[in-house]
């Protein structure tokens, strides 16, 4: 993946890199050729909240615990 990434930014200029999940941030290299924005899709504090308001105690108070985090 760091190679295709490094090719596709090498082939031409970009005005913005946009990253669709934390776990690719780590192929864009430092200091990044261009701005980059990443959309965070798959942080976990949505889930958390969620999970928390369906469940009953003691797993409300973890999930909510998770959420605060």
């Amino acid at each position: 993946m760091h190679e295709a990434v490094e090719q596709a930014l090498s082939k031409q200029a970009h005005d913005l890199i946009f990253v669709y999940c934390s776990s690719m941030a780590q192929f864009i290299p430092l200091p990044a050729p261009a701005r980059t924005m990443i959309d965070f899709v798959d942080a976990d504090s949505s889930k958390w909240k969620q999970y928390a308001t369906r469940v009953g105690f003691p797993k409300s108070w973890l999930y909510a615990r998770e959420d605060a985090y």
